[in-house]
């Protein structure tokens, strides 16, 4: 079984803790590059996790519903790893949260077998009061490497874009962008590596519901492109 069709992951990490990292706001911008995987997430051809009626593709959209609270599921498409990850990416996804209070994430570098739940990954995303930029590892506290105010209500799709991207000083930048601005930005001095054990660092798009929501909560997602990305 591939990493990606792993079944819902129990959440064993706070949302919005941890204590700052290196953040780098002067750090030059991103430049996106060649198209590595595009899905409109309309149906499965590209092969995401299905789970019962919570995980399913409907009226066009990729819908995740009723996750309770200590469950996050993860998911991205078997079709991405079976092309080589560049080192740098920028991925961007468009989500709304239709239920509850959600952090929605994009991860990057996630890495572990692919048999098992991921070990080491970055998170960058939205909480519908905050942007935040995350260093996580499995049964540790969140390092939070950038965090900024940001409102942003239920029934609002957004397009979320989440870069991660070496730089020249073998430290790695990592910025989130919200419709196309820039909203948070850090840098790791010493990052995770984009390969382990011969397997590249994958991505993916996740979500948590927040420890305050009233229920559980609903996630739909659309339109998830994968492109390689560098620093100049």
């Amino acid at each position: 079984m591939r990493r990606t069709t792993i079944l819902l992951l129990a959440a064993t990490l706070a949302t919005g803790c941890g204590g700052s990292g290196d953040k780098s706001s002067k750090a030059p911008a991103v430049r996106e590059g060649e198209v590595v995987y595009r899905d409109a997430l309309r149906d499965n051809h590209g092969g995401w996790l299905l789970f019962k009626d919570q995980m399913s593709f409907q009226d066009g959209r990729y819908r995740w519903r009723d996750i309770p609270a200590g469950v996050s599921p993860t998911a991205g498409p078997d079709e991405l790893l079976k092309r080589p990850i560049p080192k740098g990416l920028s991925v961007s996804v468009a989500v709304q949260v239709d239920k509850g209070a959600a952090l929605r994430v994009i991860d990057c570098r996630e890495l572990g077998a692919q048999d098992e739940p991921v070990q080491d990954w970055y998170e960058l995303g939205i909480d519908g009061r905050q942007a935040l930029i995350r260093r996580m590892a499995a049964g540790a506290p969140p390092k939070v490497l950038a965090r900024r105010k940001l409102e942003t209500p239920n029934g609002r799709q957004v397009r979320l874009t989440g870069q991660c991207v070496p730089d020249t000083h073998n430290g790695l930048v990592l910025a989130l962008k919200v419709d196309g601005r820039q909203v948070a930005r850090g840098r790791d001095a010493k990052p995770l590596p984009a390969a382990r054990g011969g397997l590249d660092g994958t991505t993916s798009i996740r979500a948590y519901a927040r420890p305050d929501s009233p229920g559980p909560v609903s996630v739909a997602w659309q339109d998830f492109e994968v492109r390689a990305a560098t620093v100049p």
